[in-house]
């Protein structure tokens, strides 16, 4: 795309930037319905606490799994239908959680919001690719912080609307969202012609998911079925034995982990991993400590959403910075 000012390009093109930074919007406020949720959903769904949890580790799981995956079809022309496709995935996922089709339902529709979780990195390659190169350093930046701000807003809202209304509508408001979006990106985003789709590792992506869910079941069981822990553990080591030196004899890996091996991604990657497990330990811990009736605060769900607002307004104003 030639650069140009902004009101001589067509409306699609200066629809584009702000359809972008609502999809980042839009995940962040998905992404809430998670865990402020989760003691919620084990009272109404008459399960437990543990159980009710994997509505949030499943999640993250499927994300983990689909975000290289789609990745690897989002390249070359394949990156409209892509974007366009985890989010029809994403609004369906969404969709399935309001009516009462038990927990088994809302675990399969939290399965399926996983796919939001690619949405940000693809919606930071849409950038790339349609926005001028001289413009793409600060729509970069407002996409990706987005995603912060739009879990800044989500928690409280979500939690309001569940506080108010129950579960099912809170999911309801994030459908909506979902389908605005879904609708908005169809008519902006471009397609990009003449590059080939990249070849996508299928085997990698079932060993990915094999092994990962077999680490976080065993970790699950680890308290109650600790023989159940142990064997799956060694399972999920012994699948990520066999997948990395696939990954890396591949030629076309789901994960080019020959990357890993520069410092540079090797600290990036280390960084990552332990602000991860740090969000996921404030926003799991913290929103339950917040509700627990016994041992806890035992306080609403919009206060366990208010107590996780100050970690979105420092990641905003650290993503500004």
């Amino acid at each position: 795309m030639t650069s140009g000012s902004a009101s001589s390009r067509p409306w699609r093109h200066r629809a584009l930037l702000p359809i972008l930074v609502g999809l980042g919007l839009v995940i962040g406020v998905i992404s809430s319905l998670g865990a402020p949720l989760v003691p919620l959903i084990a009272r109404e769904e008459r399960v437990a606490l543990g159980a009710a949890q994997w509505t949030l580790t499943a999640n993250l799981l499927a994300g983990a799994v689909l975000t290289p995956l789609l990745g690897r079809l989002a390249t070359g022309e394949g990156l409209r239908r892509t974007v366009l496709t985890a989010l029809l995935v994403c609004t369906g996922g969404t969709t399935l959680c309001v009516p009462e089709l038990g927990f088994g339902g809302l675990l399969v529709g939290r399965i399926l919001q996983g796919a939001s979780l690619a949405l940000l990195p693809l919606a930071i390659a849409v950038a790339r690719f349609a926005v001028p190169p001289e413009d793409f350093p600060r729509a970069g930046a407002l996409v990706s912080v987005s995603g912060v701000a739009g879990i800044g807003l989500g928690y409280p809202v979500t939690s309001l609307v569940a506080d108010l209304f129950g579960m099912r509508p809170a999911f309801a408001t994030g459908a909506a969202l979902s389908v605005l979006v879904l609708a908005a990106a169809w008519l902006v985003i471009p397609d990009r012609k003449g590059q080939p789709v990249g070849a996508v590792n299928w085997i990698g992506a079932l060993g990915l998911a094999a092994a990962v869910g077999a680490l976080l079941l065993g970790l699950t069981l680890l308290e109650q079925h600790w023989p159940w822990s142990l064997i799956l553990g060694v399972l999920a080591v012994a699948l990520l034995c066999w997948w990395i030196p696939s990954q890396l004899r591949s030629a076309a890996p789901l994960v080019d982990l020959r990357l890993a091996r520069h410092s540079a991604v090797m600290r990036a990657n280390v960084v990552v991993l332990v602000a991860g497990l740090t969000v996921y330990m404030l926003f799991t811990l913290v929103t339950q400590y917040v509700q627990a009736p016994m041992g806890g605060l035992g306080l609403s769900v919009m206060a366990a959403g208010m107590a996780v607002l100050p970690f979105s307004l420092c990641g905003l104003a650290g993503g500004r910075a």
